[in-house]
C-alpha cells in the first residue's frame, strides 16, 4: 500500500478530464492503468459537463497500489494522473494513534524517572527549603 494512499480499494473514484479545443470535436478518451500498469478494460464512459470542455467519468480500483489515468483528445490534450489506493479509515488511523501513544508513554516514563531523581536530590539537600 502506498504511504500516501487517499483512495480506497473497491470504492468508485470520480475524475474530470479537461480537453483542448472545441469539446464538440475533441473525442476525449481515458485509459485506466492498474498498479502493474496494465490497461483495465472497458475504459470509463465519459460524459461532457454541459457547455464546458470538461468530461467526467469514474472507475473502481480492485487492488491496492498506484492507479494511473491517461487521457487524450484529438486537439492535442494529453494528461496522466496517479491515484494512490490503499487501506484508509479507522485501521490506519488507529495504528497512527497507537504508535503516538507508545511514544508519549515512553516520554512520560522518562519524565517520571527524572522527577523521582529530582525529589531524591531535594530530600538529600541540606538547609532550609519548602517541600
Amino acid at each position: 500500500m502506498p504511504a500516501e494512499a487517499i483512495y480506497e480499494k473497491d470504492a468508485a473514484i470520480e475524475f474530470i478530464y479537461r480537453c483542448n479545443g472545441d469539446p464538440a470535436t475533441a473525442s476525449p478518451t481515458v485509459k485506466v492503468l492498474n498498479p502493474t500498469k496494465t490497461e483495465v478494460l472497458p475504459a470509463p464512459t465519459l460524459t461532457q459537463v454541459v457547455g464546458t470542455r470538461l468530461w467526467g467519468g469514474s472507475f473502481t480500483p480492485d487492488a491496492e497500489g498506484v492507479w494511473t489515468l491517461h487521457g487524450e483528445d484529438v486537439h492535442g490534450g494529453d494528461m496522466a494522473k496517479d491515484f494512490p489506493v490503499g487501506a484508509l479509515g479507522v485501521q490506519s488511523g488507529m495504528q497512527f494513534i497507537k504508535t503516538a501513544v507508545i511514544l508519549i508513554d515512553g516520554k512520560i516514563d522518562i519524565l517520571d524517572s527524572k522527577i523521582d531523581d529530582l525529589a531524591a536530590d531535594v530530600a538529600d539537600a541540606g538547609g532550609a527549603h519548602f517541600a
